[in-house]
């Protein structure tokens, strides 16, 4: 099984757009720019990596934007390590969304014709890379 499916671990990931997502925030509301969080220079190197590589991967993309969420790295249970942007900030002045959550069938329909899933983790207000 593992020799059947391995070309599902040589990180070659795509990305559907079958979605689009808006932040709403108050027109009074300031933009968010929080300050980075202080780190030593193993987890500065971490840091760098794993932005690197996302953006070699186009998950991400340059950016110019006003407004800025600081990282953390959190360990992940097999011991790597994980990328966290904190936006806990940002949350805390988005309007809410008062729409129920979409139907799981038009969610999987949206998938296309896609082989292989991953996930945002969204947990406690952090972004992570899987």
């Amino acid at each position: 099984m593992l020799k059947t499916h391995s070309w599902m671990g040589d990180e070659n990931l795509g990305v559907i757009r079958a979605t689009q997502h808006a932040i709403v925030t108050p027109p009074d509301a300031l933009p968010i720019r929080a300050q980075p969080y202080r780190t030593g220079p193993f987890k500065r190197q971490i840091i760098a990596d794993q932005i690197n590589k996302i953006l070699m991967l186009k998950f991400i993309a340059p950016s110019h934007n006003v407004c800025a969420s600081p990282v953390v790295i959190a360990p992940k249970k097999n011991g790597k390590s994980r990328l966290c942007v904190d936006y806990r900030q940002l949350n805390n002045i988005t309007k809410k969304d008062a729409y129920p959550v979409s139907r799981m069938e038009d969610c999987l329909d949206s998938l296309g014709d896609a082989q292989v899933f991953t996930s945002l983790d969204c947990t406690a207000g952090y972004w992570q890379v899987p």
